[in-house]
């Protein structure tokens, strides 16, 4: 299993793409496997990877920055909050009702309050954190404020 991950890894690093990259790591659930599929992004120089847990599909994340845009960084680990290929409801269907108000599902959000954070330049490593733990070491390189709320990641303000 992980031998598939790095080897998906090392394509991707020397390809050089900067688009995400959705790497399946088996055809159903795995039981020694708590991972379904993994997203391979890059940012900058670095591969970030978003493992996805197999009972919630959420990312756990596995990289190590060196001197790297904290913003970049951050709309990455945005964009890593909806799982790739979430269906939503079509307004054909057949249990659509035409005269109800249906929202469009939430996406991802970067909302950077202090100009600061775009110069700021951040260097750490994660080894399968959740998106809280990968914010929280964000956060310390940055000397930033950064939090999560649903999907809105907030820096409010830079020292």
């Amino acid at each position: 299993m992980r031998l598939l991950v790095a080897s998906a890894v090392f394509s991707f690093t020397c390809s050089g793409l900067l688009a995400a990259q959705e790497v399946i790591l088996s055809n159903g659930p795995d039981p020694l496997s708590p991972y379904s599929n993994a997203d391979i992004m890059a940012v900058g120089n670095t591969t970030i990877m978003a493992l996805r847990k197999v009972d919630t599909g959420e990312p756990v994340y596995t990289f190590t920055l060196q001197n790297e845009n904290l913003v970049q960084v951050l709309r990455v680990l945005a964009s890593s909050l909806q799982p790739p290929g979430e269906i939503t409801a079509s307004p054909l269907s057949p249990g659509n009702d035409s005269n109800e108000n249906t929202a469009p599902p939430a996406k991802p959000m970067l909302n950077i309050q202090d100009g600061a954070a775009y110069v700021q330049k951040i260097s750490f490593s994660a080894s399968e954190a959740d998106i809280n733990e990968a914010l929280d070491q964000a956060s310390m390189a940055s000397n930033c404020n950064i939090y999560i709320e649903g999907l809105i990641i907030t820096v409010d303000r830079c020292e």
